[in-house]
């Protein structure tokens, strides 16, 4: 496991304190490996990640669809009630 030193001042001195890092690509590859496993069967061939590189690969995809479809996902339900709205209105006006 990598750790970094990190220097703290405390009282006048100067000291070194050992600091973890608990997510590390194996721990989370695990615990991928371990969701993957409790999927049904035809679903596990979504996630391909045999290996950390794969896992990286993945997460960079799922990350880049996440954040295009964010945008939509956001505008979707203002655009609904604009458009329920209007068409509420219209109706109530007379005239379509």
């Amino acid at each position: 496991m990598k750790s970094n030193s990190l220097t703290v001042s405390s009282s006048r001195s100067r000291e070194k304190v050992q600091v973890s890092n608990p997510f590390t690509w194996a721990k989370v590859h695990a615990l991928v490996l371990k969701f993957r496993k409790r999927l049904p069967e035809p679903w596990q061939e979504i996630l391909p990640v045999e290996n950390v590189k794969d896992l990286k690969i993945t997460l960079s995809l799922l990350t880049v669809f996440g954040a295009l479809m964010l945008p939509f996902v956001v505008s979707f339900p203002i655009i609904v009630r604009i458009a329920y709205s209007s068409f509420h209105w219209n109706k109530k006006g007379g005239r379509v």
